[in-house]
């Protein structure tokens, strides 16, 4: 799992995205790297929350501005099975643990915005493909 999120420049990637039934997602942490989380949780979500801009891989080049909270206490199994894991995440790395813990339950980031703003952001990406398959054309 850890191939293909860098393969598709990701970082994060759980395991329903490859077809997995597994309570597991893989992400790359900015301080600790790549980490396997095995039977996620989210303890507690801050009240404050912050707008980001989201892609996901299985939706090559969407992107959404997605509302979450800032920091989550998170708890989770290294991939030994019986370390225990508990912390607080912050920043992009609470937006990440917060995505991927979405899959495992069939939430999506689309989800998250408006039909408006979803539809303006497919409309992007139709634009960008097209230009695109121009300019592959023309090389």
């Amino acid at each position: 799992m850890f191939q293909l999120m860098h393969d598709k420049f990701g970082i994060g990637l759980a395991a329903p995205q490859i077809g997995s039934s597994y309570n597991m997602f893989v992400m790359n942490h900015e301080y600790l790297g790549d980490i396997g989380i095995y039977k996620p949780e989210i303890l507690e979500s801050s009240e404050e929350t912050c707008r980001w801009e989201e892609g996901c891989l299985s939706f090559p080049m969407l992107y959404l501005d997605v509302e979450r909270p800032e920091k989550v206490k998170v708890k989770y199994f290294k991939n030994d099975g019986e370390t225990v894991v508990e912390t607080w995440m912050d920043g992009r790395d609470a937006r990440c643990f917060q995505h991927e813990y979405d899959h495992l339950y069939g939430d999506l980031f689309l989800d998250k915005v408006s039909d408006l703003k979803l539809q303006r952001a497919f409309k992007k990406r139709e634009k960008f493909f097209k230009k695109l398959e121009r300019q592959m054309k023309n090389a």
